[in-house]
């Protein structure tokens, strides 16, 4: 079992908990300011927190179970997720049961309430749940989650019921509330049944999915589709949406389920991307919405992430190769795109968002940015960065780095350009120059080859006409590149690594301010 696996666990747990304790941060914020923006970007952020988990879990049952087969694997991870709401099936009803000691205890009289039918329905979810989940049945799966919808309309209900036999009835409250708890457990049961049974859709599709994200997929497919699908992971699960690719015989297509509002940004932005130079990016072929989570059904891209040819042994003439086919796609979409319309720059405003996240994930950060006067230097930025703004924009990918850009037979295609939008062309270089240096264990040739990566990029600038009217290219360049350096931390567990980034940043910063 290899240690550095276990401790990139290990580093993934450390960055949960740290993601988790500015959430907290950020929630109490949005509530105490009822700020909508703020509690939406909360909420967004959850996927993130699903997305570490299940590698987390990948990496954990991967090194554990390397003798297994991948089924016999996934079995025994449902197992332990199956047993735990049956364990904690078993708790709502020993908390139920203790009520009647604690009603002794207290001498509380007794009162009478109908429960409806809601032990019925919790009593047959645990059944049906169990069944679908051994039997891999799939018929039996859907019914089995829709008890925890017809549990949870019934308790709204109840609970109304209850509320107004507390103000009825005053003399009986202790009772009125043991009632009220019971009421809940009930409901909490059909929750445990529910998780059960997504543990069945992952039996039998291979994919970690809730009922809601299946139901998404199997309206936004045509068919039948979904029911004989293959899912693997693909590209872009890295932002936090959940991402696969689904293969059905010789068909392969992409689907994304996230929050509505980030998926109606990618389809727009897909469709965008596609009337400036058609095939850049998958095609979007459906899309389907369930309250505020969204399903996307999108073209499948075959080839190689830019990452996965630029960190590895390949000899450089392929990267060089692959490089300046990536510089000619960038400056025509430039080219195609340009209008004479001075860009906001909006560096201040992205450091400053970031930097709590930064300090979150590296709190030794605060101390350098303290001794580096960089808030002092953000300032001077604020004041100043829209003065060394370009007489033009053009239309930028908006997360312009190694991992969203796929390579094919000389192909150069793009993917999760949900943030694609006209701004300042710099923005996506600093983007794209951090991601080729990000990985902290680069080898000595690795490094190498991205130099010369960066300056195919930097010559391909030098070649687009409307830079040679850009008098402040340079000083925005290392804006755009401090943005990067100092924002980077918050997504790198090295800690002197991290260290070094930022401090890079600030000396970026302090060259163009000072």
């Amino acid at each position: 079992m290899s240690v550095q696996s276990i401790q990139s666990i290990k580093d993934d747990i450390y960055r949960l908990g740290s993601l988790a304790a500015n959430q907290l941060h950020k929630a109490v914020e949005a509530f105490t300011t009822q700020d909508l923006d703020k509690s939406e970007k909360v909420i967004e952020a959850d996927d993130i927190f699903d997305t570490i988990n299940l590698s987390i879990e990948d990496r954990a049952y991967t090194l554990g179970f390397q003798e297994l087969e991948k089924e016999k694997v996934r079995f025994l991870r449902s197992a332990v997720r199956v047993s735990l709401n049956l364990e904690r099936i078993g708790d709502a009803a020993c908390h139920i049961a203790r009520r009647v000691n604690i009603a002794s205890y207290e001498k509380a009289e007794p009162t009478q309430f109908d429960l409806g039918n809601m032990e019925s329905i919790a009593e047959t979810a645990i059944h049906e749940s169990v069944e679908a989940y051994l039997n891999q049945d799939l018929q039996l799966v859907e019914k089995s989650c829709r008890r925890e919808t017809e549990q949870d309309e019934i308790f709204k209900k109840k609970i109304v019921e209850v509320r107004y036999q507390m103000v009825g009835d005053p003399a009986h409250i202790t009772f009125w509330l043991y009632w009220y708890t019971i009421l809940k457990y009930l409901e909490k049961v059909c929750d445990y049944t529910l998780n059960i049974s997504e543990q069945a859709l992952y039996l039998i599709t291979g994919r970690r999915l809730n009922f809601t994200q299946y139901q998404q997929i199997s309206h936004a497919l045509p068919g039948e589709t979904y029911r004989n699908s293959h899912f693997q992971p693909y590209y872009d699960g890295i932002s936090g949406a959940i991402t696969a690719r689904i293969e059905n015989g010789d068909n392969r297509i992409i689907y994304k389920e996230g929050s509505k509002r980030k998926i109606e940004s990618e389809v727009s932005r897909l469709q965008q991307w596609q009337q400036i130079i058609p095939g850049i990016t998958p095609r979007v072929l459906n899309t389907y919405v369930l309250n505020d989570r969204e399903t996307l059904i999108k073209e499948y891209i075959g080839g190689s992430l830019l990452s996965e040819l630029y960190f590895s042994d390949r000899d450089i003439q392929f990267k060089e190769e692959a490089t300046r086919r990536l510089a000619k796609v960038m400056t025509d979409v430039w080219q195609l795109t340009v209008k004479p319309e001075r860009p906001e720059l909006k560096y201040f405003d992205e450091i400053q968002q970031r930097l709590e996240e930064v300090y979150a994930m590296h709190p030794h950060l605060r101390a350098i940015g303290d001794r580096d006067n960089l808030e002092k230097l953000l300032s001077k930025l604020k004041q100043t960065e829209h003065l060394l703004a370009p007489a033009f924009s053009v239309w930028l990918h908006g997360d312009y780095n190694v991992n969203n850009i796929v390579y094919d037979n000389g192909q150069i295609k793009f993917i999760d350009v949900h943030r694609s939008h006209y701004g300042d062309y710099l923005s996506d270089i600093g983007v794209f120059f951090i991601s080729t240096i990000r990985p902290p264990d680069l080898s000595e040739r690795v490094r190498l080859d991205m130099e010369k990566v960066r300056l195919i990029i930097l010559e391909a600038i030098t070649g687009f006409k409307e830079s040679a009217l850009d008098e402040n290219r340079t000083q925005r360049l290392e804006v755009s590149l401090a943005r990067s350096y100092i924002t980077s931390p918050r997504i790198i567990m090295d800690k002197n690594y991290a260290a070094r980034l930022f401090e890079n940043g600030i000396e970026l910063l302090k060259a163009v301010v000072n």
